[in-house]
């Protein structure tokens, strides 16, 4: 028997993220908290090497690669590196609501230093069609 949800049902969630993310930013390791997503590495728990400012407009709805729909950031490219690591994750922040959006691997990982900048590549958040579980 197939599930289905409505690419309306999907769009909704979607449209949340792409009118709530306020902030891009890369750091060390899977982000764990807002406040460590947020603080530099190297400062106390913090994981951030790289941020950058997002408005709706670099954000898009679209169709997923295989199933469902997906919000896909735009590249940004020189994006100043504020703190020394080797990132390995993305995060979407709302920082006026200290909320962590959505987050996801960075492949593959990048040195970065502070002497630097970084291109960011596009990336999406994929929220796909239904599935059973047995």
């Amino acid at each position: 028997m197939p599930y289905f949800i409505s690419d309306v049902v999907k769009d909704t969630a979607l449209t949340h993220i792409k009118t709530n993310v306020t902030r891009l930013v890369l750091t060390v390791g899977e982000p764990t908290t807002f406040a460590n997503a947020n603080t530099n590495n190297g400062t106390g728990s913090g994981q951030k090497c790289a941020e950058v400012t997002l408005i709706a407009a670099d954000l898009t709805l679209g169709d997923g690669p295989t199933d469902g729909r997906k919000v896909e950031c735009a590249a940004k490219n020189a994006v100043p590196v504020i703190a020394n690591g080797t990132v390995d994750h993305w995060a979407w922040l709302n920082v006026s609501g200290s909320a962590i959006i959505a987050y996801g691997p960075l492949s593959p990982s990048l040195a970065v230093t502070t002497s630097g900048t970084v291109n960011i590549p596009v990336h999406s958040h994929i929220y796909r069609d239904a599935t059973a579980i047995s």
